[in-house]
């Protein structure tokens, strides 16, 4: 994740995401992707998201976020994010 937001590519983290098992999972009104692997309970989960950051009469970049999380069922046991503008 640190490599894809320093470089502003979210396929780094998407390729390593895939490279490690995790599956492209759909994800109804998103913008943008989640990566999941399961092992029983535990769920390793990446998402990619963006938004606009605009206002009106100041346009702005777009904020790319990389979340990864581990879970078990529903509770989140670990939790990262990066953060970078395009």
């Amino acid at each position: 994740m640190k490599q894809a937001a320093g470089r502003g590519d979210y396929q780094i983290a998407s390729s390593e995401a895939q490279r490690h098992g995790l599956v492209e999972t759909p994800v109804a009104k998103l913008l943008g992707t989640v990566w999941q692997r399961t092992d029983q309970n535990l769920i390793l989960w990446l998402q990619w998201r963006y938004y606009d950051q605009s206002r009106p009469f100041s346009i702005q970049k777009d904020m790319n976020v990389l979340s990864l999380e581990l879970r078990d069922g529903n509770k989140i046991l670990r939790q990262a994010d990066e953060r970078y503008e395009d």
